[in-house]
Order: structure tokens, then sequence, then C-alpha cells
């Protein structure tokens, strides 16, 4: 049993010094395991987004290897192409690795893994506020209903980020003084990407057009019937 070197075996009797060798004999061949290449790839993504790749340094034709999740199969198997391949778009999280095997079911796994991970995004909160105020006014305020720390956030005037961000610190967020028009968004990141809900528009309400006081008539006399003041203008 369990003869491992490869050549041509025949087989002798021998008794009381006499032999005969047995007729017939048999071949053990070896066969080759697969060639070992590199496994790379993986990394993070942001949760939502299209994932990532793990790749394999190269192949070898005639061979197919499979991809493995945690320990399991993923997917179906891969012919081998004489050169590199790649599992791309893998959303889920966890160690991938790959099995390679031969023609004759020769198997071998390949040097190494690849770790994919997925970053939450910032939660959504609700932006508020906003409103209209007076030409020359000191403008209105602009809110979020909450925040998170580590959580950096922007505002933006018609998509268009105003100033340096805010850190987020567990509660509510404010933007005091806003005096430009405009739609008010908040965008959110951790390294990933959130708009949070919702919008706040501003808006200037103008000052009335001034116009001049004048008196009209003269002067009066005392029991007379006075004077006339008038204004230049007026709006409806």
């Amino acid at each position: 049993y369990n003869v491992t070197s490869a050549g041509n075996y025949t087989i002798v009797g021998t008794q009381n010094g006499c032999s005969t060798t047995m007729s017939g004999s048999t071949n053990v061949g070896i066969y080759s395991l697969p060639s070992v290449y590199n496994v790379y790839g993986g990394g993070s993504y942001c949760s939502g987004g299209g994932g990532v790749g793990v790749y394999l340094s190269s192949s070898q034709i005639n061979h197919s290897y499979q991809l493995y999740l945690n320990g399991s199969p993923y997917g179906g198997a891969q012919s081998g192409t004489g050169g590199n391949m790649g599992w791309g778009g893998l959303t889920p999280a966890g160690n991938y690795t790959i099995l390679a095997t031969s023609s004759v079911g020769c198997q071998a796994w390949m040097n190494g893994s690849a770790s994919i991970s997925v970053n939450p995004l910032p939660n959504q909160y609700t932006v508020g506020g906003g409103g209209s105020y007076c030409a020359g006014g000191s403008g209105v305020t602009v809110s979020l209903s909450g925040s998170q720390s580590g959580v950096n956030y922007y505002l933006k005037i018609d998509g268009v980020t105003q100033g340096a961000p805010a850190a987020g610190n567990g509660g509510a967020l404010y933007w005091y003084n806003q005096t430009s028009s405009g739609t008010y968004t908040v965008d959110a990141s951790n390294g990933c990407w959130q708009a949070q809900a919702g919008s706040a528009g501003v808006s200037i309400n103008p000052l009335p057009s001034v116009y001049t006081v004048s008196v009209t008539g003269g002067s009066s006399c005392s029991e007379q019937s006075g004077v006339g003041i008038r204004l230049s203008g007026s709006q409806t």
C-alpha cells in the first residue's frame, strides 16, 4: 500500500532459494501539483458601494481556480488563463483564499489571502432651519438634527461647500448667521460620504425703498388749516 516512488514495479517470489518473477508489471506515476501563485487585492469599501477585487498573480492552462470566502466556496470555479486572474466587485466582508485544481484532480492552495471589509456610512440626520430675513440683517440659522463623533459635516449652498466642516459632537449642529440666499444641504463624511436628509431655504426680503419727505403749502398761522406733508413715492 501507499507506494510513492515513480517507476515500473514487478514482483519476485522466492522459495527455498529458488526465485520466479511474477508475470506482468505495473507503473506508478506522480502527477505534479498545481503551481502556487500569490493571492492579493481586497481592502475596504463604503457600504452600498461596488465592492473590491481579489486577484491571483498567475495561473495555469487546464487548471481551475475556486475562490473561497471564510473557508467555503464562493461562486463558480474559473479556468486558468496562463496569466493573472481576477474576481472583481466582491461585496461580502471576510477572508478570501483560492484553491487550484489540475485536470487530473490534484489540488493546491494558492499562497496568502485577501481580506475585504465594509465601512459604514455616517448616520443620516435631518437638515432644518433657514427662512427669510430682512436685507442688511444678521441672517438665519441652518441646523442638523443630530451628529456623530468622528464625522465631519459640510454645509453646502446650491451644491457648493461653504468653509471648513463642522465636527460631529453627538448632538445637533447649528450654522448661525447664514446670509446667502439659496438651498442649504449638508454632507457627512467619515471617509465614506452620506448626504443628510432634507434641505433648508434661505431668502432675503428687500427693505422698503427710500423716498423723500417734504412740506407743501408753506407755513401756517395759528388757527388756520395747517400745511401738507408729502412723500415722493410709495410701494404697494
